[in-house]
């Protein structure tokens, strides 16, 4: 803030591969391998569960396979995006933490980015039936025609202004990365970054471990024109890594590349002033699900200190999430169920770590949930993600979290919100 990316695979592929990376769980050396099939059906009507704690409500979402990213404007409903159990592309509004019906978007195979640059109105990015990719604008929550992208995979966006957006993604013939300006819901043009592979904001050509099904880092924008991007030097190819990338544009021709040592690659970044940013990402290593993630900082563009995501223990923190409303907060989530708080300025570093209720095993036992997006409003933020749910077809569910961030910021112990842990 803070996913079907290559026609080449199928939903079906897609979705194994997502229970492989959600098994991942935060106990050091224990892994939770839930061998199943997955038949496709879903719903077009929200089902949904509830479990709540003083912290927060986790609602689990049937209809829904997945949500791969959230966005909340100043005022109306959040939006949260993803992919139903057939990989359709899906949108769910929600209104003071209660999800609305889930909405089926045609023409679309998953949806992977969303961004309010203004009041009741969301932009949204995923892959297309007839187009590579689509832009679907909503307005009061209500999804309008997709927008068909020719000749890109779009995976995220941020805006900068009421009317200008920036989505990341791949040219459709995996040659090049590349941005796409949107402006009005119009698509404007669409830009090759130089100076970076193709799947270096994590698309098709990329075997990224966090590759999900239509979705990549989440860029930030300050303007209309100037964003921070992030990324990957190199793709993942089996064992072979690279380092994390943080990428300056400017009206979508790049300013400055750097790579970042310490990281194996950035899964998001969000700015809190126009030199000011926070990137969340993973360290070098073959088990990266197995450590604690990274906290970068970033000024002007340039990483400053890189800090372990850990606080006082050593417990796997990979944030997969990261929204900054000022200079003095940030919020992140983790692919364990986990809701992080995040001090930006300076050398950034962790405030408070506190569980989702029920995110601690799922709401069906041995299911840890995971997120992959957080986003606020004026009053309170919205975390969203997935978790496995054997009692569908599918095999998963769609999850959101409703939080209220003076909640989270009023905690002081983490070992006491992580149950002891």
């Amino acid at each position: 803030m803070d996913h079907v990316r290559s026609s080449e695979r199928t939903p079906r592929e897609w979705r194994r591969r997502w229970v492989v990376r959600r098994t991942l769980v935060r106990f050091v050396g224990v892994t939770v391998l839930s061998a199943v099939s997955f038949l496709g059906g879903s719903s077009s009507v929200s089902a949904t569960t509830s479990n709540r704690s003083s912290t927060g409500t986790l609602r689990v979402v049937k209809s829904a396979f997945n949500f791969w990213d959230v966005g909340c404007p100043d005022q109306g409903a959040c939006i949260a995006v993803g992919q139903g159990g057939h990989g359709e592309g899906v949108i769910v509004p929600i209104n003071h933490g209660i999800p609305e019906p889930t909405v089926f978007v045609p023409g679309s195979r998953g949806l992977g980015g969303v961004a309010c640059p203004r009041a009741n109105f969301c932009l949204v990015t995923g892959n297309g039936t007839l187009a590579p990719s689509v832009v679907v604008p909503v307005t009061d929550g209500h999804p309008g025609k997709p927008i068909a992208v020719p000749g890109a995979f779009l995976f995220a966006l941020a805006c900068g202004s009421p009317t200008s957006c920036w989505a990341t993604g791949e040219s459709s013939n995996f040659a090049h990365a590349v941005v796409v300006h949107i402006v009005n819901s119009a698509i404007e043009r669409t830009y090759v970054v130089g100076n970076v592979p193709p799947g270096a904001f994590f698309g098709p050509s990329s075997n990224s471990p966090n590759g999900g099904t239509a979705y990549g880092p989440t860029p930030s924008c300050v303007s209309a024109t100037s964003c921070v991007v992030v990324g990957a030097t190199r793709p993942y190819y089996g064992r072979t890594q690279g380092r994390g990338l943080i990428v300056h544009l400017v009206n979508g021709v790049v300013k400055t590349v750097t790579s970042v040592p310490g990281t194996a690659q950035l899964t998001g970044v969000s700015c809190v002033s126009v030199s000011t940013c926070v990137a969340a990402g993973e360290p070098p290593g073959s088990y990266v699900g197995l450590i604690p993630g990274v906290i970068v900082g970033v000024t002007n563009g340039f990483p400053g200190h890189v800090v372990s995501a850990a606080l006082g223990h050593n417990l796997a923190l990979q944030l997969s999430g990261l929204w900054c409303e000022t200079s003095t907060t940030c919020f992140a989530v983790t692919r364990d169920g986990l809701v992080v708080s995040i001090v930006p300025a300076g050398t950034p570093r962790v405030l408070t770590i506190a569980p989702a209720a029920g995110a601690l095993t799922g709401p069906h036992q041995g299911a840890p949930v995971g997120f992959d997006a957080v986003s606020c409003n004026d009053s309170s933020c919205v975390a969203v993600g997935g978790e496995f749910e054997p009692t569908l077809l599918q095999r998963a569910a769609g999850v959101l979290y409703s939080f209220g961030r003076e909640i989270l910021l009023g905690s002081t112990s983490a070992e006491a919100q992580l149950c002891g842990l």
